[in-house]
């Protein structure tokens, strides 16, 4: 296989998937979960702690995760949370 072919194939690889992310983005159905994960993430970052100031089902690590990058998502809210699980 030659290197034009393997870097148009990886191109075209590269560019599908950014496209599939772009769509789940974009139009992708509302999963309720995702407000309550960000829910938290936003309660963390302001100070609170999972099962001790608010009710959390899950382990502790998306919160945290979710919550030291409110910065950089917070202000878009879902939109913005989505745009982070992508990246």
């Amino acid at each position: 296989m030659g290197r034009r072919l393997k870097a148009t194939t990886a191109s075209a690889a590269i560019a599908l998937a950014l496209a599939i992310c772009a769509a789940n983005i974009l139009l992708g159905p509302l999963n309720q979960d995702e407000g309550w994960y960000l829910l938290a993430a936003r309660n963390f970052a302001r100070g609170l702690h999972p099962y001790r100031d608010f009710f959390f089902t899950q382990t502790p690590l998306r919160p945290a995760f979710y919550g030291l990058l409110e910065p950089l998502w917070g202000h878009a809210g879902l939109l913005g949370g989505r745009v982070l699980t992508a990246a």
